[in-house]
């Protein structure tokens, strides 16, 4: 890299020469980097393509376009879900773009954190606000942040198309920093990914799936899942629908003609028509194509290259999504109990269980429990089992700060952690989060634990291990627990 008189640094990468910004304290960033070509005309519904050179200096100081997105489709009674991940969308072709925090030079070998966005596979840019990777970059490393194809353009079965292209995506960005990221003083050898809701999913993914060897050496699930996606059948099935309504035949060919904001407009509808109505089902996703997805997914991370992983999720998860005055006013221990009797064929001992986690004892409270261990914890804990029984190095955690929000009534739901693991409690975005008066200390520890696990391997407290089983509890004041959620985990999967 090159500082320029100017408040400017330039960088040359594949593709050519960028420009940059360089900030009073010596942080440099670069917004907008393109990773792979344009995924519009011959390249959509593609596998991603190599970036096309250009002439000159290409400006890199502002963020870059996103695919075409909705806005979120619903708000948690806490916060206001859409204010933090969208409309997030900016229009223009070059979607395949990431951007980079650095204090370092070119020979620094600096550990390197790689983030993959959440959003349900549907919104979320890596340009977010939320996701300002400043703080993090500024204990010595190399942030990174990606977009990649959502919703139509990324998830849906096409035939013709590649599959899973926006998995397909994270690949190529992290191959592009396998071979560009020495320039920003990262150290290739030290790539750590982390991404939370279908960016830890993602990740899950990602951890099973060959393609995905030698292109990062540790990982964070932040509330994401075991790896898991839809059966090919299934994602043909939702292929065929969207493109009936639409009077098409459900092929790449035929939907090129579609522009993105139509197909996805259209897709949405005709997908919800057909919903089945159950926690967790996503409209669009990743779904088993033996390439990138293999079929057995729980062997195939057994198989693949060693790597230690961090996995955790927060304690209410649940209550972002059903906290809502409606759902609340719906919720009844009858509901509740018809609930378990679906999932787990009984309504106790879980019953009691869940009741007794909510730290406002409602049965909504007691929903929002159900759904965070139907879609978040549950699946977590049988990874986290799964790898430590396999003698994988691997660790857990979860998240219990509780946030002040609306009354106290928010608590450690879906995304809280994020003003804590980015230390951004400054940011407009994240005070809506956290309510008032949130802990420095706390947001101190764990964005040292994230930065840490990539340099070293070791996020801070011990591994998860047989017959400790420890996971660390992320709180206003914090703490190593043995048999964290152990015994409520066995009463879920009725193992031993």
């Amino acid at each position: 890299m090159q500082i320029t008189p100017y408040g400017s640094v330039l960088a040359d990468v594949t593709g050519g020469r960028i420009v940059g910004l360089v900030e009073n304290d010596g942080m440099k960033i670069f917004r907008g980097v393109p990773y792979a070509a344009a995924p519009y005309g011959a390249n959509r519904f593609r596998e991603p393509r190599p970036v096309e050179p250009w002439d000159g200096e290409r400006d890199a100081t502002t963020f870059g376009p996103s695919t075409y997105q909705i806005e979120p489709l619903f708000r948690g009674h806490g916060f206001n879900y859409r204010s933090i991940m969208g409309p997030g969308w900016r229009p223009g072709d070059e979607t395949l773009n990431l951007n980079i925090w650095t204090p370092g030079e070119a020979g620094d070998d600096l550990p390197v954190l790689v983030h993959i966005h959440g959003g349900a596979f549907l919104t979320g840019n890596g340009g977010l606000p939320a996701y300002d990777g400043r703080h993090l970059a500024e204990r010595g490393a190399v942030y990174v942040s990606i977009h990649y194809r959502t919703g139509t353009e990324g998830f849906a079965a096409f035939e013709g198309a590649a599959t899973n292209r926006g998995l397909r995506d994270q690949i190529a960005a992290l191959t592009w920093v396998q071979e560009n990221i020495a320039v920003f003083g990262g150290d290739p050898g030290r790539v750590m990914v982390h991404g939370e809701s279908a960016g830890g999913m993602s990740i899950a993914l990602l951890l099973a799936s060959p393609a995905a060897d030698g292109l990062f050496h540790r990982a964070i699930i932040q509330s994401g899942s075991s790896p898991m996606a839809e059966g090919p059948e299934r994602a043909a099935d939702r292929a065929r629908r969207i493109a009936e309504a639409l009077g098409l035949a459900p092929t790449a060919e035929a939907l090129s003609a579609v522009d993105q904001r139509t197909l996805l407009d259209t897709a949405l509808p005709a997908l919800a028509e057909h919903h089945d109505d159950q926690w967790g089902t996503l409209a669009l996703g990743p779904w088993i194509d033996d390439d990138i997805v293999p079929v057995d997914l729980d062997a195939a991370m057994l198989d693949r290259p060693v790597r230690g992983t961090v996995w955790g999720t927060n304690r209410d998860e649940g209550n972002l999504f059903l906290i809502t005055p409606d759902s609340m006013a719906a919720a009844t221990e009858e509901t509740l109990a018809g609930y378990l009797l679906a999932s787990h064929g009984a309504v106790e001992p879980l019953r009691t269980m869940l009741l007794g986690r909510t730290r406002i004892h409602e049965p909504g409270m007691a929903m929002a429990q159900h759904l965070t261990w139907t879609i978040f914890t549950g699946p977590t804990m049988t990874a986290v089992d799964q790898l430590a029984r396999a003698g994988r190095p691997t660790w857990l955690y979860r998240f219990d700060y509780a946030s002040r929000a609306d009354d106290g009534r928010a608590q450690a739901a879906h995304m809280t952690e994020f003003p804590f693991v980015w230390d951004n409690l400054d940011s407009p975005a994240h005070r809506q989060m956290t309510g008032p008066n949130p802990p420095q200390r706390l947001a101190t520890e764990m964005a040292d634990a994230w930065v840490r696990f990539a340099a070293t391997g070791d996020p801070g407290w011990p591994a998860f291990t047989d017959p400790e089983r420890i996971g660390r509890v992320f709180d206003t004041t914090s703490r190593d627990e043995p048999g964290l959620d152990q015994e409520l985990w066995r009463a879920w999967t009725g193992r031993d």
